[in-house]
């Protein structure tokens, strides 16, 4: 089977899709998929910062002789996922106050 590039799909073509006919269920799945998709790449980008704070830190502390507790993936994909889902509640009420 052939493995074609999906279309990169935009919130503003999928209004206009809609007005063209289609269905309002697979506009929602497509605006939810953009949605989590927005929502993955910051959660990497904010994991990919900490990382790096971290490993910083203990290089910076290995250099003045003290010890520092290093962080785990693990604690850092948490705290990621919270930073993350506490950025979406502020712009999901902030957007909701607009309207």
């Amino acid at each position: 089977m052939l493995d074609f590039p999906k279309p990169r799909v935009s919130v503003d073509s999928l209004e206009e899709s809609v007005k063209n006919g289609l269905s309002l269920r697979l506009a929602e799945y497509l605006f939810y998929r953009i949605e989590m998709s927005a929502k993955e790449r910051v959660k990497n980008c904010i994991k990919t910062g900490m990382s790096s704070d971290s490993k910083l830190a203990q290089v910076r502390a290995k250099s003045r002789r003290e010890e520092l507790q290093s962080k785990s993936e693990d604690q850092i994909e948490l705290e990621a996922s919270r930073r993350v889902n506490d950025l979406w509640n502020d712009a999901v009420e902030h957007q909701a106050a607009r309207y």
